[in-house]
């Protein structure tokens, strides 16, 4: 079998850079050294269009910002000089990303693309109000009337004062209430290890989260009756990933602004979302929210080790 990976996370950098495999997150790349990697290795980027935004927008890279982007392209250079590859695995793959990693290395490899054209269900749709009363009240009645709901939330602060209000409205099902984000309990662990078994065993009723589950979270065991999503803020690919949590065909409610100001050149507009409904249960990203990614990506051969 293959041997377990050691995550970069949890040790030493003695031991990330003498193990065969090795899990990093971006923040930890520079705990990578270049001579530590063998010729031919393989490099699997997952969630890629996630990587590659948060690499260039350096949100919690603070000073190591430059550092780490260089280090990235170095790590690339180096694995495809030596005969090795760059797998990138995103459900929502576009051009942009693809063309940032090739701009990297000065286009001088080859591309491959793998399409996957299954889709084995389509979702139930429908796009609710933009304001919270809307959003509360619909969600209220359901969870009351005995519906199990998983809601996602594209702020912080939305899953927090969610929380809040419906144990403060509903006291009787208080126990039933959880939520996930950055700031849960550490007791919540249980829940990312084994979720279907976790809300069986608690008779979860709302299950709530915040973009922290974008990635890394799946229910698979038609836990829940519906998903409503409240949206105020990022990207469309960030609301389809969160979505995509509950892997069930179950009713999708989402409740955004129809429109939205322009802020840093991304629109709120819904209608990625509209084709859901209309279309397909998988639609093509905003392309035009990656447009500052490529143009920093672009950028990564020229910057500094120094931020």
């Amino acid at each position: 079998g293959i041997p377990e990976w050691r995550v970069g996370h949890g040790q030493d950098d003695a031991a990330i850079n003498n193990n065969w495999g090795v899990s990093l997150c971006v923040d930890s790349l520079l705990r990578l050294q270049l001579d530590s990697i063998p010729a031919q290795s393989l490099i699997i980027i997952d969630e890629a269009e996630a990587v590659l935004k948060h690499l260039a927008m350096a949100g919690t890279l603070g000073g190591n910002a430059a550092s780490t982007q260089a280090h990235f392209t170095q790590i690339i250079d180096r694995v495809l000089v030596s005969g090795g590859a760059i797998v990138c695995l995103e459900d929502d793959l576009t051009d942009l990303s693809v063309k940032g990693i090739s701009d990297l290395v000065n286009n001088h490899y080859p591309i491959e693309l793998i399409k996957n054209d299954n889709q084995p269900f389509k979702w139930e749709v429908s796009i609710g109000g933009g304001d919270n009363e809307s959003y509360l009240s619909s969600l209220l009645g359901r969870i009351a009337d005995g519906e199990r709901v998983f809601s996602p939330n594209s702020s912080q602060r939305g899953v927090e004062a969610l929380d809040r209000l419906v144990k403060e409205r509903l006291p009787e099902l208080a126990n039933k209430v959880w939520r996930l984000d950055s700031k849960t309990s550490p007791d919540l662990g249980a829940l990312l290890a084994n979720p279907n078994e976790w809300m069986k065993d608690r008779g979860v009723r709302l299950l709530s989260g915040s973009p922290t589950i974008q990635s890394g979270f799946n229910l698979s065991n038609n836990d829940f009756d519906r998903t409503m999503a409240r949206f105020t803020n990022l990207d469309t690919r960030a609301h389809i990933q969160m979505l995509h949590r509950d892997r069930s065909n179950s009713p999708r409610d989402i409740f955004t602004s129809k429109r939205g100001a322009e802020a840093g050149g991304l629109s709120k507009s819904v209608a990625k979302l509209e084709r859901l409904n209309r279309d397909t249960a998988l639609p093509a990203v905003t392309r035009h929210t990656f447009l500052s990614l490529t143009y920093l990506l672009n950028s990564f051969q020229d910057l500094s080790c120094t931020s």
